[in-house]
């Protein structure tokens, strides 16, 4: 994820993601913060891990409050070698 230059977002906590316990396509995922706004967007970018390919892509924002942002994380294909 990145943010767009010139956007001041404070106290910024974004839940982690790991082999344990991943963040997966279609999973709602809330980051606390604040300074986000109606007209904020969230990109992913494809992991090299998983080498996706292709381009960002924008999630779909599912609500946003003085506290934070929540979405849907969007499909990024790719093949993961865990070895």
């Amino acid at each position: 994820m990145y943010w767009k230059k010139g956007m001041k977002y404070k106290k910024v906590e974004i839940p982690s993601s790991d082999q344990r316990n991943p963040i997966v396509a279609g999973q709602m995922i809330v980051i606390h913060g604040e300074g986000f706004t109606a007209n904020s967007e969230i990109w992913i970018q494809p992991s090299p891990v998983t080498k996706a390919e292709g381009k960002e892509v924008k999630a779909e924002i599912i609500s946003v409050s003085e506290n934070g942002i929540s979405f849907i994380t969007p499909k990024v294909s790719g093949q993961c070698d865990n070895t």
